[in-house]
């Protein structure tokens, strides 16, 4: 589980959110199957399906801390519905305050009636690929393939499936009442957070999407910066002692029902049985994204805004969605290339990123790199490419700043015409603003402390770079536009961990909030007045510190 650091929160109290474990255990009298308990009153421990550790901290740190850890001695099957209902039992506010936040519209269906038909058709066809690639008691025997077969792949995709409908009947089971439970559309909608991004332009292309090219310049910025998501720097040090790794998520602010997550599903088979993630509540995924894996990887990514909308015809019902996608990858892959071969298959052309997949395993300090430290893998609709980046890190860092770096989805992902019909400052992967500022600040990075600081970096007023503009920054502030402009969304966090840290429980340090270099942000004060509302199970004032997640 993951252990908390110097989890308390120094003000005028002092403040330590305290772990709660709970235990599913099977029932035959509950309508699902099982029960979650706090206290075992005598059931034998041998008989629990997964215990949940879960610390309610958000308020406090800027974090809850989920960690859910299932009995290897039931089948893999039995073990993700178990995982899944364990931690909707027991995180059914954070799930529902995360849903109030990010509906489509307040009051109307989950979703826009053409992404509901899609997602059910999508549901249903994975069922069908699922049951025709494994037996159902292959499923649940845990006969598990070779790791680069087809029925590995829906193996795997089949247990993800069943994690999330313990969740969704986990969730339901703690409701208060009726009109507070999911359905399945409500728990698709958040868990699709990232796919919906992509999904959304591709069956209803907005207006914006459509029209980017005739925008004035600063409308154009102030829409793509907000429609991209994500700063990421990989970082060797001078001497090659040690590989830094960070992200920080660009989002709304009512995002941030934060979730600090581990899962420790003890599959057969698998490379990584621990996975943690920063995250959210009642969601399967990071969507950041950024993962520390046992089996040494670590998994983090910037999104695309894809301005060439032709590509949305490559996508079809009958693929895999990202979230399922990086779900299997994350678990079941052991490095780079066998990751980039599992989340390229059944590509849906949906929350298109650059994936950077650092391997620590391959790392020894003071030593030169081995190929293979370091993997890039993006993806557009259609279209998947993967490099091997270790030759380029080993001159110092990989930049990662929502602009594809391989030349054909660069141009296909129509960033190149953006370029030359609105700038550079967003679009050119040479020249714009975050490539110039970690090209120039990356080798003030020489300890997790100077790594923090370059992922919350934002000194706008004063750097030449950013133009005197709060989004032109590696942590971006839009609430502190000019009142006119002033949106709600921005940098939400940062994470860091390094090949160090790796091997010392997939540590991570991580910090929940908007960066405090402009000062804390504080909802009641911003002004900010678009994209500010709702902010259900959510602090006014985020005044954190980085926090030590320990595994």
């Amino acid at each position: 589980m993951i252990k908390l650091l110097g989890a308390c929160v120094l003000s005028t109290l002092v403040l330590c959110a305290s772990a709660k474990l709970y235990y599913v255990v099977p029932s035959p009298t509950s309508p699902n199957g099982y029960l979650v308990l706090e206290d075992l009153n005598g059931v034998p421990m041998e008989t629990v399906a997964a215990e949940v550790n879960y610390t309610n901290s958000l308020m406090e740190i800027g974090w809850d801390i989920i960690n859910v850890t299932t009995n290897a001695r039931i089948s893999d099957w039995d073990q993700a519905y178990a995982a899944g209902y364990g931690e909707g039992a027991v995180t059914w506010q954070s799930a529902w305050d995360n849903y109030q936040n990010n509906q489509f519209t307040p009051g109307q269906p989950a979703m826009p009636a053409n992404i509901t038909t899609w997602v059910h058709e999508n549901w249903k066809w994975m069922q069908g690929e699922v049951a025709a690639k494994n037996s159902t008691s292959t499923l649940m025997q845990g006969e598990v393939a070779a790791k680069n077969s087809t029925s590995t792949l829906w193996y795997h995709v089949g247990l993800t499936m069943r994690q999330f409908d313990g969740l969704l009947d986990g969730l339901n089971s703690a409701a208060p009442n009726t009109t507070a439970q999911f359905t399945f559309d409500m728990l698709q909608s958040i868990n699709l957070a990232g796919d919906l991004l992509d999904l959304y332009n591709a069956l209803n292309i907005s207006m914006m999407a459509s029209t980017w090219r005739s925008m004035p310049k600063k409308e154009f910025q102030n829409w793509f910066g907000r429609s991209t998501h994500c700063s990421a720097l990989v970082k060797l040090k001078y001497d090659f002692s040690e590989i830094f790794i960070g992200h920080a998520t660009w989002s709304t602010y009512n995002m941030m029902v934060r979730s600090y997550k581990t899962y420790t599903l003890n599959y057969q088979g698998v490379a990584a049985k621990t996975v943690s993630f920063s995250g959210y509540g009642g969601v399967l995924v990071s969507i950041d994204d950024f993962y520390t894996a046992s089996s040494g990887l670590v998994i983090t990514e910037t999104s695309f805004t894809i301005l060439n909308m032709s590509l949305y015809s490559a996508c079809q019902p009958q693929q895999l969605f990202y979230w399922i996608r990086v779900t299997v990858a994350n678990r079941v892959a052991s490095n780079g290339q066998e990751w980039a071969d599992l989340f390229s298959q059944h590509n849906s052309g949906t929350y298109n990123n650059q994936w950077i997949v650092l391997d620590t395993n391959r790392f020894t300090p003071f030593q030169d790199l081995q190929s293979g430290t370091l993997t890039i893998v993006e993806q557009i609709p259609g279209l998947m490419g993967t490099v091997d980046a270790t030759n380029t890190l080993s001159y110092g860092y990989w930049p990662s700043y929502n602009i594809p770096s391989i030349p054909e989805l660069y141009v296909l992902s129509g960033n190149a015409e953006a370029v030359i019909l609105q700038g550079w400052e967003m679009n050119d992967y040479e020249r714009a603003v975050r490539a110039q500022i970690f090209r120039r600040d990356q080798t003030k990075v020489t300890d997790l402390a100077s790594m923090q600081y370059i992922l919350q970096y934002n000194d706008f007023e004063h750097d030449p770079i950013s133009e005197d503009l709060a989004i032109f920054a590696i942590a971006s502030r839009g609430d502190l536009l000019p009142p006119s402009e002033a949106e709600c969304w921005g940098a939400i966090d940062a994470k860091v961990t390094s090949t160090t840290l790796m091997k010392y429980g997939q540590s991570v340090s991580a910090y929940s909030g908007p960066t405090p270099q402009q000062g804390a942000f504080n909802m009641a004060t911003t002004n900010a007045t678009s994209m500010c509302t709702p902010v259900f199970g959510q602090p006014l004032l985020w005044n954190f510190s980085f926090v030590n997640m320990t595994v």
